[in-house]
């Protein structure tokens, strides 16, 4: 599989709405476990209770179901993606301000509120989102 080359507007866009999107995996994934899985009963006395249990496999089609359809849509997949590669561009921040920043960018703050929750300007905010998309840029594009 091809490395993908990120962009400026890439990077801006992922950040901007990863809480967004983990806020639609996490709602995916209490759809999924909201689906009934089926309950085997296991065996307490006798010989059937010493014998192996099996584990992992779900008989119940419409679990299945509901599993495979996060596997095969590309809207989820693509959106697993992002989340992926937003948790991999926070290894490439150095700087204490820059991560805070991070943390606050794709918490889904605005500049405004960044800077109100930092005790920054809103010059210092944006200053160093620049250079959290510089540092990304450099660390993903050159990796």
């Amino acid at each position: 599989m091809d490395k993908v080359k990120f962009t400026r507007d890439m990077v801006c866009e992922y950040l901007s709405c990863f809480h967004k999107i983990e806020k639609e995996i996490e709602q995916y994934h209490i759809d999924v476990q909201g689906t009934q899985q089926p309950v085997a009963s296991t065996a307490q006395y006798g010989i059937e209770a010493t014998m192996p249990k099996a584990k992992g496999g779900v008989s119940d089609p419409t679990f299945n179901q509901a599993v495979n359809k996060g596997v095969q849509d590309p809207h989820i997949r693509r959106r697993i993606a992002v989340v992926r590669a937003v948790k991999q561009f926070k290894n490439h921040i150095t700087g204490f301000r820059e991560s805070d920043v991070f943390d606050c960018w794709v918490a889904g703050l605005t500049i405004e509120k960044t800077a109100e929750k930092l005790g920054i300007s809103n010059t210092t905010v944006h200053r160093n989102r620049e250079k959290v998309i510089e540092l990304i840029l450099k660390g993903e594009n050159n990796a």
